[in-house]
């Protein structure tokens, strides 16, 4: 009834859609209504925490996350690629050790 009201008068039905804005803020909503008045200026009501700040779009946040998982997996290869460099250096360390084993070990058959 109200929108036919609106559409016949021309006049929006201001008290139901202040009680609608108030319901959608008690259930945790927020955000602006925008209607056009008799004249056809449009107006805008704020409910909720639309006035003070809008929460991150979904976009923003999978954003926001994407850019965190991409961070950790750029610390994780980091981390890898020095354990990776470490292992080699001790392969190197511990092959030249067995070289010098190998040459004693020679040496010592010779005697």
């Amino acid at each position: 009834l109200a929108a036919i009201f609106w559409k016949s008068s021309g006049n929006p039905p201001l008290d139901i859609l202040v009680d609608l804005c108030g319901d959608l803020q008690s259930a945790g909503w927020n955000g602006q209504l925008s209607y056009v008045n008799a004249k056809g200026e449009w107006l805008e009501k704020n409910f909720g925490d639309a006035a003070l700040a809008q929460p991150d779009s979904p976009q923003d946040v999978k954003a926001a996350k994407a850019s965190r998982n991409m961070n950790e997996s750029l610390q994780a290869y980091k981390k890898e690629e020095e354990r990776v460099l470490d292992l080699g250096k001790q392969v190197e360390d511990t092959e030249k050790k067995l070289q010098e084993l190998r040459v004693e070990l020679a040496a010592a058959k010779e005697r």
